[in-house]
C-alpha cells in the first residue's frame, strides 16, 4: 500500500534495529493514541478462491476493539477479555470469555502500545519492508512452540506480519498465514486518531429476535427494540481543539 533509494535505506534500518530498541520506540510513538477509527479491505485466500470484503475498525484504549464487515454484516468486538461475534445472516451473537488469547494479542498489537503479552506468546523479529509497500518496517510474529494439541488448534496462523507506518507505527497491512495456500491480507487506511469532539465506540446494534449465546451455554433472545452490545463499555472523548 503505502523513491526507491529512500525505501531501501529505511528497510535496511528496520532490519538492523534491535527488537528491544524497536519496542521502546513502539511504546513511545503509540502512547498518545486513545481512540482511532480506520477503514479496511480484506482478502481471504484459500486454494479454491479469494473472497474480498471490507469495513471499519474502531479501537478505544484500553483493550476495546471492533472489526465490522459490511457485506455480509459480521462484527467482531473485544471488550477486555470478552469477545463478541455477530453474524447478521445467522441472527445470532456468540459471546466468549477469553482470559488468554495470543490471537487477540496479535491484533491488539496493531493498535495498542503494550507488547508484553504478545512477546510471551510469539517469537518477534523485524524484517525489511518490501520495496514499494505501504509500510517502512515489518513486524513478524511466529507462535512459540505450543505445549499441547489444544493450544495448537487455538492458534490457526503459523505466521503474522504487520507492515507498519513510519510516524506512529500503526499497521497499513496485516498478513496472517495459515499455510502455503491459505491466508488473509487486510489493508488498512483512512485512520482518524484521537478525533476531536467525538467518542468512538465498539458497541453495535442487534435487532429484535437475535439469539445471544454466552460461553456456548447461556442462550437468550433480544427483546423488542433491539439491543446494544457490549452492554457497558468505557469511553474516551477527545475535547475539541481550541
Amino acid at each position: 500500500m503505502i523513491a526507491s533509494a529512500v525505501v531501501l535505506a529505511l528497510s535496511a534500518f528496520a532490519a538492523e534495529q534491535p527488537v528491544e530498541d524497536f519496542f521502546a520506540e513502539f511504546v513511545a510513538k503509540r502512547e498518545h493514541i486513545q481512540t482511532l477509527t480506520a477503514k479496511f479491505r480484506q482478502d481471504n485466500i484459500t486454494p479454491d478462491e479469494t473472497r474480498s470484503s471490507g469495513g471499519e475498525i474502531v479501537f478505544v484504549k484500553p483493550k476495546q476493539l471492533r472489526i465490522e464487515y459490511m457485506d455480509p454484516k459480521i462484527v467482531y468486538a473485544v471488550d477486555g477479555s470478552r469477545v463478541y461475534n455477530y453474524e447478521a445472516d445467522l441472527e445470532q451473537v456468540q459471546v466468549y470469555d477469553v482470559e488468554d488469547s495470543p490471537q487477540l494479542d496479535a491484533f491488539f498489537i496493531g493498535f495498542d502500545n503494550d507488547p508484553k503479552r504478545l512477546r510471551d506468546a510469539y517469537d518477534v523479529s523485524l524484517l525489511e519492508a518490501p520495496q514499494g509497500s505501504c509500510g517502512q518496517r515489518v513486524l513478524k510474529l511466529v507462535p512459540k512452540k505450543l505445549a499441547s494439541e489444544d493450544e495448537a488448534l487455538s492458534q490457526p496462523y503459523k505466521e503474522i506480519r504487520l507492515l507498519l507506518r513510519k510516524d506512529d507505527l500503526l499497521p497499513c497491512k496485516i498478513e496472517a498465514i495459515s499455510d502455503e495456500q491459505t491466508s488473509f491480507v487486510m489493508e488498512i487506511s483512512d485512520y482518524l486518531i484521537n478525533a476531536a469532539g467525538i467518542n468512538p465506540s465498539i458497541r453495535f446494534h442487534v435487532p429484535e429476535g437475535t439469539k445471544i449465546i454466552v460461553n456456548e451455554t447461556d442462550v437468550s433472545r433480544v427483546n423488542a427494540g433491539g439491543k446494544e452490545l457490549p452492554e457497558a463499555t468505557s469511553t474516551v472523548t477527545i475535547p475539541p481543539a481550541k
